[in-house]
């Protein structure tokens, strides 16, 4: 099976190529630029992939007309392009959105089918993408997730361990709430799918849930740090105070189908581990 992976730059996209092989699967990366996304449509009509997997994401800087156009051409025109393209070539989709597609307001876990409302830009041009990918291409998964790290990402985790290296105290928010994800155990899932026909909308993250204050705390044991996690509300950050509260994805829907992402404690303490951060 040959798969092109959109966003194969992204800390998910190179988990994927990695994992392909072992998958018996040919992994792509696919090479147009931003610049280039008009011409998308003819890129994959070339490749001869058997599935497309859009991994690419832009979460806008903040809520400017500017960042706005942009979040809406990448996640939504640039993937509703490549959706369509891969219909006619008769190749799978998976998209990859997110838990932002949901306001966050009620402490409920949410379901595939649960009613979306975004509260944000990129939740609002995600949940825009999934409806464009749906509907361009009778062969799509849509994969939500929920704060993705890995390698390379720009993510929570790396500006925590950054504070504790240094020896700062870390102020973690103990009232945003969601399933923080390990992209190499995304991959997994996403590649079971791509090599399957069951297709409709998924949640994919790491079982269980927590408040990035816990999750600083479970940082700071497995790391063994001594600074103190001081637990703070989330709306006092402005790269939180957008987000939605609590956030968290029920994955009944892969019971019978795929198999569930792995304790997002066990998660977070092989991340650290592949890293070298262990104190163990």
């Amino acid at each position: 099976m040959n798969i092109l992976i959109i966003g194969a730059e992204t800390a998910l996209g190179k988990a994927v190529m990695y994992l392909c092989p072992s998958r018996g699967c040919k992994g792509t990366a696919c090479d147009i630029t931003f610049e280039q996304s008009d011409n998308i449509d003819e890129y994959i009509e070339r490749a001869n992939a058997d599935c497309v997997m859009f991994c690419q994401a832009y979460m806008p800087s903040d809520e400017s007309e500017g960042e706005r156009e942009k979040a809406d051409e990448i996640n939504c025109k640039r993937a509703e392009r490549a959706a369509a393209a891969a219909e006619r070539i008769g190749a799978k989709f998976i998209y990859v959105s997110t838990d932002f597609v949901f306001d966050g307001f009620e402490k409920v876990k949410r379901k595939p089918m649960s009613q979306a409302n975004p509260i944000n830009a990129f939740g609002s041009c995600k949940l825009a993408g999934e409806k464009a990918c749906t509907e361009k291409c009778s062969r799509t998964f849509i994969v939500r997730t929920s704060r993705l790290y890995g390698k390379g990402e720009d993510d929570y985790i790396g500006r925590v361990l950054k504070c504790m290296k240094q020896g700062r105290s870390v102020e973690a928010p103990y009232d945003r709430l969601a399933s923080p994800t390990y992209v190499k155990d995304l991959a997994v899932l996403l590649l079971e799918m791509a090599q399957s026909q069951k297709y409709g909308v998924y949640h994919g993250v790491n079982e269980g849930y927590c408040s990035l204050y816990e999750m600083a705390l479970e940082i700071k044991r497995l790391c063994g740090y001594s600074v103190s996690v001081l637990p703070v509300r989330g709306d006092g950050f402005a790269q939180f105070k957008r987000e939605p509260a609590y956030c968290v994805l029920d994955t009944s829907c892969l019971d019978g189908k795929f198999r569930r992402l792995p304790p997002w404690k066990d998660a977070l303490m092989r991340y650290l581990e592949d890293e070298g951060e262990l104190l163990w």
